[in-house]
């Protein structure tokens, strides 16, 4: 079972669970921005909970479990921690949370107290028998959890005994029998994985939270003023009701900590515990001393518990309690039921979780350090607001894949610096080509309205020239003709124009006489670029220049009729040119002989020419 339920869909980017989470479970998810919670590594300390607003992390819910388990007809006992005290501190007299708890279903409501005087008096003993060994103690799950997973050298310094939850859970069964159901009440998230590991009459069937047991009363609508006194069902405790303090389970065996003979240091707080852990490895033949350490201040400031809470209040809360229950007790009968059940096997072996990852070289730590502008000519600011405590470790964790380079607030800042200042230049190029763009694309279209107005006067001027032009394609279909060719064409020609506008798409074949045909088809095929030929059709003649565009794709021809007055004009100038171009020759060789006379054969040429010009001008 995961002791969390990860939501990396919620998140708003901030990384306020990565950041606050002490071993790093919760970590980038490969390259990606989104975040994923690592199980394994997990100690369940909840200090992500309280770092996350967006309900990324959210503990396991048990209350289903524990409710089907109470509803099956089973015996059940709910074994509540001493914490209670500091959970209701609006319920004045404890008998009746302890109604209340009976409500839900439970037919024995018992207080692990007595299992906390029982374990801390085995502590006791074993602190005086040590011979020069030094303990860890075992009653904090987070904190076993990550000396198993981050210290398993030290696992061997664990005290090797049961918490007080386990014990008061054996004991429970020797009094009520081994078929008894037990849901364990506590202000630790960390008990929920914990307790699995213990089977017999050892075994916690469920665990349920102050936070869930608030929300259980809700459900069925169990409220204080509705129900009677009703008292803890045996076995009792005498000052092990002061367990929620971290202090008070060495008070409730008599371990003394006094600084001058005492040989216990009592340690708590999320950074405090650790720290000490860190320095009983390194250092702990200098300290010489044996730790009573819990991850939070005490169990009545644990993660199960409602709202933040005010520690000086809820000591208050705990130790007024405590002063009662002691008030209530039975010492005769404490003192044997310690004799009896401290025979039992409170024993406990633990199992090395080790999740370490390898240590970075120096050479990659300087080169990360180097990317988040931390070199050594540049003093680091150790700001820890990355979650890390110096920038080496930062660089570290970023070098075995668990943190990244962005994590560093400076670096990130740097690089939004950058990223807005090239964003800046960007835009500012973008903007340049844009306005570069509105000018091409005002100077394309002046020069497509030229283009247009130029086709526009080219397509009239070449509809309106006296000889026909048409232009077909490689089938000899018709591409373009303009209104002299559909003219020459025939009647035919100028029904199909009155269809098909400038007889596009028509069989050239079908429109001009064989003799045409056959050279627009030879001149597509041809190696020359045009042909000209006079063609004599119906008593008139034609002259057809025929030239290609591209090989076997497209041709074109232009077409004169020689008896237009227009045509028939040119073509006798061009005679004319001709004659007097031959006669030059001659008047070129016998020039000498002909003196005068060949001058005013030329003039009298020239002055014919220039009269058929005139009158084709006019």
């Amino acid at each position: 079972m995961n002791l969390l339920d990860f939501f990396p869909e919620k998140s708003n980017n901030n990384r306020a669970c990565a950041n606050s989470c002490p071993v790093r479970a919760i970590q980038p998810e490969g390259n990606k921005d989104s975040l994923t919670l690592v199980h394994e590594r997990c100690i369940g300390c909840g200090v992500c909970l309280s770092g996350c607003n967006q309900g990324m992390v959210t503990v396991h819910d048990s209350t289903g479990e524990a409710l089907l388990l109470i509803s099956s007809g089973e015996t059940v006992a709910a074994l509540v921690d001493p914490s209670i005290s500091a959970e209701f501190p609006d319920i004045r007299d404890y008998r009746k949370f302890v109604e209340m708890i009976r409500a839900i279903g439970f037919r024995y409501v018992i207080e692990s107290a007595f299992g906390v005087d029982l374990i801390s008096h085995k502590y006791k003993t074993l602190f005086q028998e040590s011979k020069g060994k030094y303990y860890i103690s075992a009653n904090c799950p987070v904190m076993v959890s990550y000396v198993l997973k981050y210290h398993p050298e030290l696992s061997d310094n664990l005290v090797p005994l049961v918490p007080p939850s386990i014990a008061t859970t054996m004991v429970c069964r020797q009094i009520y029998g081994n078929n008894l159901k037990i849901i364990y009440i506590t202000p630790c998230i960390a008990a929920k994985s914990e307790v699995l590991e213990f089977t017999g009459i050892a075994k916690i069937d469920g665990v349920l939270t102050f936070k869930e047991l608030r929300a259980v009363f809700e459900k069925k609508e169990i409220l204080e003023s509705t129900f009677e006194y009703s008292d803890f069902d045996a076995p009792y405790g005498k000052l092990g009701s002061l367990y929620p303090i971290a202090n008070g389970f060495l008070q409730a065996a008599g371990i003394s900590e006094d600084l001058n003979t005492g040989n216990v240091i009592t340690v708590c707080g999320p950074g405090k515990a650790i720290q000490a852990i860190n320095e009983f490895e390194t250092d702990i033949e200098k300290v010489k001393k044996h730790l009573n350490i819990y991850f939070d201040d005490g169990c009545m400031m644990g993660p199960g518990m409602t709202g933040a809470g005010n520690p000086i209040r809820r000591y208050s809360d705990v130790v007024n309690y405590a002063r009662k229950r002691i008030n209530t007790i039975n010492l005769t009968e404490w003192v044997e039921n310690m004799e009896t059940y401290s025979s039992l096997d409170f024993s406990r072996r633990f199992e090395k979780e080790d999740q370490r990852l390898p240590e970075p070289s120096e050479e990659n730590l300087s080169l990360t350090l180097e990317k988040l502008g931390k070199i050594k000519s540049i003093k680091t600011t150790d700001c820890t607001k990355c979650g890390f405590q110096n920038c080496r470790d930062l660089a570290r964790a970023v070098s075995q894949g668990i943190a990244r380079l962005d994590h560093c607030y400076e670096y990130a800042l740097n690089n939004q610096a950058e990223y807005m200042k090239t964003l800046r230049i960007t835009s500012e190029n973008l903007a340049r080509s844009n306005d570069s763009l509105k000018e091409n694309e005002k100077q394309l279209r002046f020069e497509n309205e030229n283009i247009s107005m130029r086709s526009d006067l080219f397509t009239g001027t070449i509809q309106k020239v006296p000889v026909g032009i048409v232009i077909a394609d490689e089938l000899m279909k018709v591409i373009y003709s303009n209104e002299k060719f559909i003219e020459m064409a025939g009647e035919d020609a100028l029904m199909i124009a009155d269809v098909i506008p400038g007889l596009i798409g028509a069989d050239l074949k079908s429109l001009v006489p064989p003799s045409f045909y056959r050279l627009f088809s030879s001149a597509l095929n041809s190696e020359e670029e045009s042909v000209s030929r006079d063609l004599a059709i119906d008593d008139k003649l034609y002259n057809v220049n025929v030239f290609r565009f591209e090989k076997k794709q497209i041709v074109g021809g232009i077409i004169k009729d020689m008896s237009a007055p227009e045509v028939l004009a040119e073509q006798v100038t061009e005679r004319l040119t001709e004659v007097i171009d031959q006669n030059l020759n001659m008047v070129q060789q016998i020039g000498f002989l002909l003196g005068e006379g060949a001058s005013k054969t030329e003039a009298m040429l020239n002055r014919i020419i220039s009269s058929y010009q005139s009158r084709k001008s006019g």
